[in-house]
């Protein structure tokens, strides 16, 4: 059997192991340094786990160091939230040009119900 102490780990080498903890402060580098290290690792799922488990263990400590911490999270997830804000202008112009086409059709749809004398409905508004 094996005990580890993260509390007498080298943080500079044993960054992540001595993060397992829940006492972190928003005071020093220790968040900014997980940030860091976790964006070269995005993509493992292992390394996403660890940086959850190490959020969720210090929730307390970062809203306190909430202003420091937003900038570290802003700055961890600046990549992610710029690929949302493109998704989303997609898809607000794919919306629209579909908006626009809905437009169009009911357009034809009542000039033709003209043509052929039938009732044209009154458009709820």
């Amino acid at each position: 059997m094996q005990l580890l102490v993260t509390a007498q780990l080298s943080h500079r080498e044993n960054l992540w192991l001595s993060s397992l903890r829940t006492n972190l402060r928003a005071q020093d580098n220790t968040f900014k340094n997980l940030a860091q290290s976790y964006e070269a690792h995005s993509l493992s799922n292992k390394y996403k786990s660890a940086m959850d488990l190490i959020m969720r263990a210090n929730w307390t400590n970062m809203k306190e160091g909430k202003q420091q911490m937003c900038d570290a999270i802003r700055e961890l997830f600046a990549e992610e939230f710029e690929e949302y804000e493109q998704r989303m202008a997609q898809m607000e112009h794919s919306i629209t040009e579909k908006d626009q086409l809905l437009a169009e059709q009911r357009a034809e749809i009542t000039r033709l119900k003209k043509l052929l004398g039938q009732p044209v409905p009154v458009p709820f508004q």
